[in-house]
């Protein structure tokens, strides 16, 4: 009984390498992305009233900008499109439609974020969890201003 226990609490003493993001594995972080993805939520982050713990500084404004109406797809020829349905007015904040897209692979293997480029521009997004496959996939990027980080965008993404 006694080695049955301890087998059990090895086995869940295990790292869940779907569940962490520092885990490295490009293939499956990419298997996490590669997908035709629809905006389930958007959260717009003050980033200045966010840095004093200011309860105004998070908004949620998926319906302020009709935002479920925008579509992502990302292949996994490394190509993507971020297009509104017809009629829509949702904006893309992105400042991009279609190109390629691209993991950052930092020290060790990491993936932490993205890059989205279409021709001479280019957007990061940043992981707010772990790609995996099977699993919604939540993004962000920040506007600046001189310098400063201003807005942060959060988007909740489902397949």
């Amino acid at each position: 009984m006694l080695m049955a226990a301890v087998a059990l609490f090895s086995w869940a003493c295990q790292p869940d390498d779907l569940n962490d993001l520092e885990t490295p594995n490009y293939e499956l972080r990419k298997e996490g992305v590669v997908g035709a993805w629809k905006v389930n939520a958007v959260k717009l982050v003050d980033v200045p009233l966010a840095a004093i713990d200011d309860p105004l500084a998070e908004q949620d404004v998926t319906d302020v900008f009709d935002a479920s109406q925008l579509e992502f797809t990302f292949k996994a020829d490394n190509t993507f499109t971020i297009k509104k349905k017809e009629g829509s007015n949702a904006p893309n904040f992105f400042g991009v439609e279609s190109g390629t897209w691209s993991f950052y692979e930092e020290e060790g293997g990491f993936v932490t974020k993205m890059k989205l480029t279409e021709g001479d521009k280019s957007v990061d997004l940043v992981f707010e969890s772990a790609p995996r496959p099977g699993h919604s996939l939540s993004v962000s990027f920040v506007r600046n201003a001189g310098g400063e980080d201003i807005l942060k965008y959060v988007y909740d993404l489902n397949l």
